[in-house]
């Protein structure tokens, strides 16, 4: 029954968070949402912070386990688009709240399992030293999450989504010549 719960809170969240800014929703429209009353809310979760975490971090966990190993960074980027465009209103409604960190903290963790998964999968990171591997998941990571922030920023535009698209196809290559040098040092 406690997990049936949960979920109803997490549905009815979801779907005032498709229809309304997050700072516009309250413990009250969840609750009148899902048929329950506040101290079953209260008992689950200690406030929408902590219940809009867990849902960042569900979602976060089902795209890496959707993707588990990724054949290129243009394919780790295309992944990471279409969940956001799968939940592009109500992304947007929590990246433009004072939840916005969270959110940014969750996007970052994806980032770097993206090319993490990617570079370990095709690149021996074990030649290169620990503190250039470092360097390049870092410098990486921070490529492909500010590529996604930037399509943020702009509200998710079609052609802001189709200029990261390309601008990955423009940079094929580089990362293995960033690599060959690190390896080579």
């Amino acid at each position: 029954m406690t997990q049936l719960t949960k979920k109803a809170i997490r549905d009815s969240f979801r779907n005032l968070l498709e229809q309304k800014p997050l700072n516009k929703i309250t413990v009250r429209d969840i609750v009148t949402g899902c048929g329950i009353n506040r101290n079953s809310f209260y008992y689950h979760y200690r406030g929408i912070p902590e219940l809009c975490e867990e849902i960042l971090r569900e979602e976060c966990d089902r795209l890496i386990q959707t993707y588990p190993t990724v054949d290129s960074l243009e394919q780790g980027m295309d992944a990471i688009i279409h969940a956001v465009l799968a939940n592009r209103k109500a992304l947007l409604h929590v990246f433009r709240s004072t939840e916005r960190a969270l959110f940014e903290r969750y996007l970052w963790r994806e980032a770097r399992y993206i090319v993490e998964s990617y570079l370990n999968a095709v690149y021996p990171m074990d030649a290169i030293i620990p503190a250039d591997r470092e360097l390049v998941y870092t410098s990486l990571t921070a490529d492909t999450f500010g590529q996604v922030m930037h399509g943020l920023e702009s509200g998710l535009k079609p052609e802001v989504i189709e200029s990261t698209r390309r601008f990955y196809e423009l940079r094929h290559g580089m990362i293995e010549q960033l690599l060959s040098r690190c390896a080579r040092l």
